[in-house]
């Protein structure tokens, strides 16, 4: 009889035990936690030591005196060279008779001059006539051709030569050059040849 009285109990506890139990846990999930305020703590930064602020400064290094610099010579510049006087074109020293100025090879050919010009208030006159009386012939400016022929006169004026073409051989220009006759002589179209030689026939 008193076996069956402590189970009573004991089961009586139980069932009140697990009814407590259930209840919290309901009530727990039935009401929120209030979430309390978050305080926020202060750093507390600890007073700079003399060491370490010495560390971090330093003495100021005392101004240095700065030399005024040499002075810079000027550089010398050299004067730019002047340019030679460019040569005439061909058409401000053409003479503007019916037979043009021409300008012939240096190929090494031979020409028969007739005559020579040398006065500048006589050129177109003394260059004409002696086209007229020399049918055929030619006329260049010695100074607008090969350095072979005379570039200008003892006065230093240019000269404007009438001629005539010739061969390549000296037989070939001594041959028109007699055919010629009167004052003619023969000169050489190069480069290379004296301007003062005249071809000996």
């Amino acid at each position: 009889m008193c076996t069956l009285t402590y189970v009573g109990i004991a089961v009586t506890v139980a069932a009140v035990l697990v009814g407590a139990a259930l209840y919290g846990i309901e009530r727990g999930r039935a009401e929120p936690v209030a979430a309390g305020p978050v305080v926020a703590r202060p750093v507390v930064t600890g007073p700079v030591s003399e060491s370490s602020e010495g560390e971090t400064r330093s003495p100021s290094a005392p101004d240095r005196e700065v030399a005024d610099p040499a002075p810079i010579a000027p550089a010398l510049v050299s004067p730019a060279p002047t340019a030679a006087a460019a040569a005439p074109p061909v058409s401000d020293v053409d003479l503007g008779l019916s037979v043009p100025l021409t300008v012939p090879a240096c190929d090494g050919s031979g020409i028969v001059v007739i005559h020579s010009a040398i006065s500048p208030g006589a050129y177109a006159q003394e260059v004409a006539a002696a086209l007229a009386s020399n049918p055929g012939a030619r006329y260049l400016r010695t100074d607008r051709s090969c350095p072979s022929l005379r570039q200008q006169s003892t006065e230093g004026n240019p000269i404007y030569a009438v001629y005539r073409v010739s061969g390549y051989t000296t037989t070939e220009l001594c041959n028109d050059v007699r055919l010629q006759g009167g004052d003619a002589y023969g000169k050489w179209l190069n480069t290379a040849s004296d301007p003062a030689l005249i071809v000996p026939c």
